[in-house]
């Protein structure tokens, strides 16, 4: 893939605190060809949304932002992004359709949509002593089960940037994926992201990407996990490849409610009961009938002109018993692409959600499934804008004692070679530190390696500590793009990088924001040689990536 950009400009990341720029997910494919309509808006202040969860719970402590849509024959939608980037509530003509997180230990940290990640090669099903249950590797996109009984508070996945463009009625954000069986040994390597466009029609265009910046290979993916609250929408419909639908139900987990989605029409919906389609209601999602998986060849056959994807499956059914009553009032519906993405790559996956009633959705999802799709992606980067990062990134205090002036340039989008760019502060001290380890100031402690010495898995867990980042040592204040690993090659261009910590010290700001050793950036020229009353504006062009 080649990304257009226009050579020589650059963003501007203004301030931690997740903002960023559209330009930060342009790298991201979006359909093209589907027709925009109707009016969309973002809010960022919290009111009610209206929605009864489970006892207890305030849904304040989740909220981030509000992206709603209205159109024309009734339909509506708004939808909620939480803390940690998932999509917590989803309401159109039929109410709430996201669960009332009647599940204990996990407030809009499981029943609901998004990202998830595994590594077989890193899971563990048996039991780990001391810790009383397997060591399992699932990084959620919203946040950690309250598991942990040093810290019973929710933590959702640091958000890192978020960028609202009204031109195109598109919502992105990045956070940090966190696992959510704590306390645990394993390291997140993830970076989420997830963008929303508003279409006509009542849809909405999901793309997801997962970014590996870790040193676990990743082989097992949901885009999105999620479902349905079942009193809200009761009746599941799958399509079949000849353009007809069936009701399906069954229990989640069972041989029955697991399928190829190439076996299917290439989407699913859940809508409300009733004799007649056009009062009929639902929430469709749209995934495809999975254009680039190997359906023929075993994995353990394949050389390297094969596919490198397995087939995409969609999984379905009820949380619990269907014949009984279920509090959770859950069904479930998971996208399920196989592939393995390793340390310095980027997977992607874009699905439809549609809201409409039966009559009408069936027609709108077929006009979808072609363009649902998903691949890897690496930016170039000789095509990859830079981001100016300024001395706004520092406290308020400190911004006051010198000039507005850029401190380097990072790359926009992660390109080969490349490492993400966190800005901590250490709660403790208000320091601030840029680093490609997000674990930097978080609590550790020895794992107790539950294999004696000669065991065969004695090595698997022999040095490894239990890490606690949501231990409130940290302060998550933002992605400032990505620099280079010092083993990465030399990008193309005349402007060549140099070691981070080096321009911090040489531009005086080394006392005040520290950097790890062995990250390259593209130093500014004001960084080496300050210019008399450089004020550090922004920009008034941009690089527009497509």
């Amino acid at each position: 893939m080649r990304i257009l950009t226009i050579a020589g400009l650059v963003l501007c990341w203004a301030a931690p605190g997740a903002r960023g720029e559209p330009g930060f997910f342009s790298f991201l494919p979006g359909s093209d060809g589907l027709p925009a309509g109707g009016k969309a808006t973002l809010t960022t202040g919290y009111t009610p949304s209206g929605s009864t969860w489970a006892e207890g719970l305030d849904e304040r402590s989740v909220f981030h932002a509000q992206f709603d849509w209205r159109g024309a024959a009734g339909r509506t939608w708004a939808l909620r992004v939480g803390g940690g980037g998932q999509i917590y509530s989803f309401r159109g003509p039929f109410g709430e359709s996201v669960p009332p997180q009647v599940h204990e230990g996990a407030p809009w940290i499981d029943e609901i949509w998004q990202i998830v990640s595994v590594s077989h090669e890193r899971q563990n099903r048996d039991i780990v002593p001391g810790l009383g249950r397997p060591l399992a590797y699932f990084i959620h996109g919203s946040g950690t089960y309250l598991r942990d009984p040093q810290h019973r508070q929710p933590f959702y996945c640091p958000m890192l940037a978020s960028a609202w463009d009204p031109a195109r009625s598109r919502y992105g954000v990045v956070a940090w994926g966190q696992h959510a069986h704590v306390p645990t040994i394993h390291r997140s390597g993830a970076l989420y992201y997830t963008v929303l466009r508003a279409l006509a029609d009542g849809v909405v265009e999901v793309t997801y990407a997962v970014h590996n910046f870790g040193q676990d290979t990743l082989d097992y993916f949901n885009t999105p996990w999620g479902g349905v609250r079942h009193s809200s929408l009761p009746v599941h419909v799958l399509s079949r490849p000849d353009g007809s639908w069936r009701p399906q139900g069954g229990r989640f987990g069972s041989r029955e409610t697991t399928v190829n989605v190439a076996e299917t029409g290439g989407w699913a919906a859940f809508v409300q009961d009733g004799a007649k389609p056009e009062d009929r209601w639902g929430l469709g999602l749209v995934f495809g009938r999975d254009r680039h998986g190997d359906r023929t060849t075993p994995r353990a056959n394949r050389r390297a002109t094969t596919s490198p994807f397995d087939p995409t499956r969609y999984r379905w059914g009820y949380a619990g018993n269907p014949d009984r009553p279920n509090p959770r009032d859950y069904f479930v519906a998971v996208v399920n692409p196989r592939c393995r993405v390793r340390t310095g790559q980027t997977f992607w996956y874009r699905v439809y959600f549609v809201v409409d009633t039966l009559d009408r959705l069936p027609e709108t999802a077929r006009r979808l499934v072609p363009h649902a799709d998903y691949g890897f992606l690496l930016p170039s980067s000789a095509d990859t804008p830079l981001v100016a990062v300024t001395t706004a990134v520092l406290p308020a205090t400190e911004r006051e004692r010198v000039a507005g002036r850029t401190l380097f340039y990072a790359w926009a989008w992660p390109v080969a070679g490349a490492t993400p760019l966190f800005l901590l502060r250490e709660a403790a001290t208000g320091k601030l530190c840029i680093t490609d380890d997000p674990y930097r100031f978080a609590s550790s402690e020895p794992f107790d390696n539950p294999n004696g010495a000669g065991h065969p898995e004695h090595e698997r867990y022999a040095g490894l500590r239990i890490l606690r980042p949501y231990d409130g040592r940290t302060e998550y204040l933002g992605l400032l793009g990505y620099g280079l690993r010092e083993d990465a090659a030399k990008p193309e261009g005349p402007r060549q990088p140099r070691n981070l910590a080096t321009i911090l010290a040489q531009a005086g700001f080394a006392d005040r924001l520290s950097a790890r050793e062995g990250i390259r950036v593209i130093p500014a020229l004001t960084t080496l040689a300050p210019a008399a009353g450089e004020t550090g504006r922004t920009p008034a062009s941009r690089t527009r990536g497509r």
